[in-house]
């Protein structure tokens, strides 16, 4: 149902494996952006769950930078649960969608 998508989209952040691999030149933000025009409904997802999306370096090898992306996500989640009055989705959410 749709009302209950819209409801979970609020609880979702899109993480990103590929980092590494982006072109040296372009940043997370920027191929979110190009996606307009390539792909528009992965696009139109991503502006549905707030914009919220976060991109990790899978090769990172420095020690101090993979702990500096964790705690960058973390972050990210904390800002999401007070933005939704300290709610996390939960099991029982899922299985109330599942029963309706």
């Amino acid at each position: 149902r749709s009302s209950d998508l819209n409801h979970e989209l609020k609880y979702i952040i899109v993480v990103f494996t590929f980092k590494d691999n982006l072109e040296s030149h372009e940043t997370v933000d920027e191929y979110v952006r190009n996606l307009k025009e390539s792909n528009r409904k992965f696009r139109n997802f991503i502006e549905a769950c707030g914009n919220r999306y976060f991109a990790i370096n899978n090769k990172e090898t420095n020690h101090g930078d993979r702990e500096e992306q964790i705690s960058q996500l973390i972050s990210m989640v904390d800002r999401m649960v007070e933005e939704n009055n300290g709610m996390c989705y939960t099991n029982e959410m899922y299985a109330q969608i599942g029963r309706a």
